[in-house]
């Protein structure tokens, strides 16, 4: 089946190899879509739904190897085996990392992941033990460390587009560091009266944010907030999920020179930090 659909509908063998663009490349196929175009076509045809992300995923890993995109061996290729490794794969993308011995698993995932914007980073489990330290001592810096990777950031300014909105202008800035183990997107909000750092995580939105997520990283921040003199609890599920549904939820600490505050988005299910600065910072000119 594998060999006549690559035959009839990716002669040129399009794959998805380093930054090759194979989304695009399907267009020239036969049939004359892009494999995104694709998937929504055999979801329609298939009476399935295209709104459903764990549907349009699996239907993406399967036809990544049925039309020889990211295709592994014969003696590897069960059905059976492919949905289980689709699994794994799918639930990784919520995770900051993936770790696997399977190749082929690891390049779909890669690919699938590029694909979709995701950040979660896949690795072999030797590689994933080259990295463990780093991501240990990362998650682990004191609130100075992290301040002033902030700071660092926001110093350099690197500007990568502006907007204006409601009377605000927002500056996006090119980001070095992975704040408190998990932020990686800056914005300045500014307006008349106030200067406001909004640190957010780069989510695609079709990615609910998952409860153990919030209690992870609010714990991490609660603890950096403590150790500067305040006295937060911990995330509690029982109490805070009801809040967070009311968009009623923060961890809110007051310092000399920044208000800084730990909630999330009104409306979209992704959590930011907001420092909002009592005086100006001198910044780089770019």
């Amino acid at each position: 089946m594998r060999d006549n659909t690559i035959a009839r509908y990716n002669p040129t063998s399009i794959k998805a190899e380093g930054e090759n663009v194979f989304n695009e490349q399907l267009a020239s196929s036969p049939l004359g879509l892009s494999f995104l175009d694709i998937i929504q076509a055999s979801l329609t045809q298939t009476g399935l739904s295209y709104t459903d992300f764990a549907t349009v995923y699996y239907m993406s890993y399967i036809l990544l190897d049925l039309f020889g995109v990211n295709k592994e061996t014969r003696k590897k290729v069960k059905f059976r085996n492919m949905q289980v490794d689709c699994y794994h794969s799918f639930f990784g993308s919520y995770c900051d990392c993936m770790v696997s011995d399977d190749e082929g698993m690891r390049l779909k995932s890669k690919t699938l992941y590029k694909l979709f914007n995701f950040n979660t980073k896949v690795y072999s489990i030797d590689e994933f033990i080259e990295k463990f330290d780093e991501a240990i001592n990362n998650n682990k810096k004191s609130a100075r460390e992290y301040f002033d990777e902030v700071l660092s950031d926001y110093i350099t300014r690197q500007v990568t587009r502006v907007e204006t909105k409601s009377g605000q202008s927002l500056t996006y800035l090119s980001t070095s560091y992975k704040y408190f183990g998990y932020f990686n997107c800056m914005i300045e909000r500014k307006s008349k009266d106030e200067t406001v750092i909004i640190l957010h995580k780069n989510n695609d939105l079709k990615q609910p944010i998952l409860a153990k997520e919030l209690e992870i990283i609010t714990n991490r921040i609660v603890r950096v907030f403590n150790d500067m003199g305040a006295t937060f609890t911990l995330f509690d599920e029982a109490v805070e999920i009801p809040l967070l549904k009311a968009d009623n939820w923060n961890r809110f600490l007051t310092l000399n020179d920044a208000d800084v505050c730990l909630t999330r988005f009104k409306d979209t299910p992704m959590l930011c930090l907001w420092i909002k600065l009592k005086q100006p910072i001198l910044q780089n000119k770019n």
